[in-house]
């Protein structure tokens, strides 16, 4: 399940924090200017401005939510979790349980990205249980569904995505992880209405299109999988994002040809990116070396949290060229980051490395691990039956010598 810690969940809980610092200090100088670096995306220069505001004030809850998010933006969860700790206070006023919910909902992100899902949820119910700041609601509930559908509870999951769709008819977000539900548990009619129902609210919602090409292929439908990316296609529009959208839905219908040529025009117009799916193309060409070189120019121009993404499709390439100590390296490199989307990707590359370099009693101990923390994966269950078959085989030829 992919959860993307967007520059909007922190400056949501920063915009009314900011509204209530009202001194000229140091401090506020520090704050307003941690805030600034922030939404510029220099979050190492945030970090530090977050500190220098905490030691001019210590007292101020709203530093350590601000300079708490940061850090999970940076994949820094564990220093996020002391950081959010130290400013909850049990106290019944409005301000102190305003600052409480924005607390709660910072520390289900940090435990989110440390793949404690029970933890998440359990935070989230905290935070919506306070009856203030309200508009943050869909997003903690969006979070507490991603937890719940990551930990196997599909239904669970869908629940509380129709619960938020009935109080917001327009967030696409719940459309499209429900229709993703849908999909995966084969109720195909219910997937299409979702998809559909999101491209209503918004037209440019173009995960949507994506969900319909991926519900009708997976029932064998290739026309209508097709015809769902000719949407995207078929704009008229000389914008880098589209154009990339349009690149990303030729790769789709692998016409390399065509995505080829809408990429490179995408990255002209500054859209870094299309840089990835150019990658993504020479991997579909089995041009593994190619596709490193054009992933690490992604990583050196970009610093979006779905790099660790990026690591696993490099390592991925590595394990393709029989470079094991390079694959490892870059799987290390992704889960150090700590994005959750990309953890799950990544240790399951970790299996299969493991697997290929005939280490398979360390890929079953990585299998059996995996499962427990991702449960609603089946797949893993029957490549831990084949890599016990490889055991088992390797083991009688070391009885027969």
């Amino acid at each position: 399940m992919k959860l993307t810690m967007k520059k909007y969940l922190v400056t949501a809980l920063l915009c009314g924090a900011v509204l209530l610092t009202s001194s000229c200090g140091k401090a506020d100088s520090a704050y307003k200017s941690a805030v600034k670096s922030m939404d510029e995306g220099k979050y190492e220069e945030s970090i530090e401005s977050f500190k220098s505001a905490i030691k001019e004030n210590p007292e101020k809850a709203e530093y350590y939510i601000g300079y708490g998010m940061v850090l999970n933006y940076e994949g820094k969860y564990e220093e996020a979790i002391k950081e959010f700790e130290k400013a909850v206070q049990d106290v019944e006023n409005k301000i102190s349980k305003e600052n409480n919910k924005k607390l709660y909902y910072g520390e289900a992100i940090a435990y989110y990205g440390l793949n404690d899902y029970e933890k998440t949820i359990s935070l989230c119910d905290d935070a919506v249980k306070i009856d203030h700041v309200k508009e943050l609601n869909y997003d903690i509930k969006l979070l507490k569904a991603a937890a719940l559908q990551i930990s196997g509870d599909d239904k669970g999951a869908a629940d509380l995505y129709t619960e938020i769709i009935k109080d917001d008819k327009k967030n696409t977000e719940a459309y499209l992880r429900r229709g993703d539900i849908y999909c995966k548990t084969g109720d195909y009619d219910a997937a299409y209405n979702d998809y559909n129902d999101a491209v209503k609210a918004d037209k440019k919602c173009y995960d949507a299109y994506f969900g319909l090409y991926r519900a009708y292929k997976s029932q064998g439908d290739e026309s209508s999988a097709n015809k769902a990316l000719e949407n995207i296609i078929s704009l008229d529009s000389d914008d880098g994002d589209v154009l990339m959208q349009q690149g990303k839905a030729y790769y789709y219908m692998s016409d390399y040809d065509n995505a080829s040529s809408k990429l490179e025009l995408a990255v002209k117009k500054g859209n870094q990116s299309a840089v990835y799916y150019q990658g993504m193309i020479k991997m579909g060409e089995k041009d593994y070396y190619g596709a490193v070189d054009l992933f690490k120019m992604y990583l050196r121009d970009n610093t979006s949290l779905d790099i660790p993404e990026v690591y696993n499709q490099i390592a991925g390439c590595y394990i393709e060229t029989g470079d094991y100590k390079e694959a490892q390296n870059y799987i290390n490199e992704g889960l150090s980051l700590g994005n959750t989307s990309a953890v799950q990707m990544l240790r399951k590359n970790q299996v299969i490395l493991y697997e290929k370099s005939g280490s398979y009693k360390k890929a079953a101990k990585e299998a059996k691990e995996y499962i427990k923390s991702f449960p609603a994966d089946k797949g893993m269950e029957k490549e831990l039956n084949f890599i016990r078959t490889r055991i088992t085989a390797k083991n009688n030829t070391k009885k027969g010598n």
